[in-house]
């Protein structure tokens, strides 16, 4: 994992189109996503979000993440051209494992010598390089052919069976483990 990177893209939840993101960025940790807002974003409320996890390049049966943000914050440094959000995940990513151990004061440091959010946070955690236009594109393709075939993989319509049928076909059983 450590040789690809991880994409956090800010939609509005259920996107199903990935065609207008609100933001573009990264991962700082498991639990923290750090997105470059575009500058027409509407962000709306925070239950309207979803942050998009994917790593770069998708391999063959990995999924793409769908988390809700637990929290945001917009910020933009005094004469900084671009506004970032913060966002705190509803859960830990599975793409990005632990937490690089790192002081606010370290921060603070790094983004006041670069004079910006990204380069500053880039030096003391995770994140890792800005993807290209291109590449970003590319990752969103990739991530929606990934949902689609997540979904034709594991969305079963079973209609007009006896209940022997419709428990041959279940997944619901007492002999399944509860935890995967």
């Amino acid at each position: 994992m450590n040789d690809r990177r991880v994409l956090a893209v800010l939609i509005k939840a259920g996107d199903t189109t990935l065609n207008r993101p609100l933001g573009v960025g990264g991962l700082v940790n498991e639990n923290v996503a750090l997105v470059a807002l575009d500058e027409k974003a509407e962000l709306g409320r925070l239950n309207e979000l979803e942050v998009l996890v994917t790593p770069v390049p998708l391999q063959d049966g990995e999924e793409v993440e769908r988390i809700r943000p637990e929290r945001l914050m917009v910020a933009k440094l005094t004469g900084a051209k671009e506004t970032f959000a913060a966002i705190r995940l509803m859960h830990p990513s599975r793409y990005r494992p632990g937490c690089p151990s790192f002081t606010k004061p370290a921060l603070q440091k790094a983004m006041a010598e670069e004079n910006d959010i990204w380069l500053g946070a880039q030096r003391v955690t995770a994140l890792g390089a800005r993807m290209s236009e291109d590449e970003v594109t590319k990752a969103l393709e990739n991530a929606l052919a990934a949902e689609e075939a997540y979904h034709v993989r594991n969305f079963q319509s079973l209609t007009d069976l006896t209940a022997a049928e419709l428990t041959a076909n279940c997944f619901i059983n007492c002999s399944e483990s509860c935890r995967r």
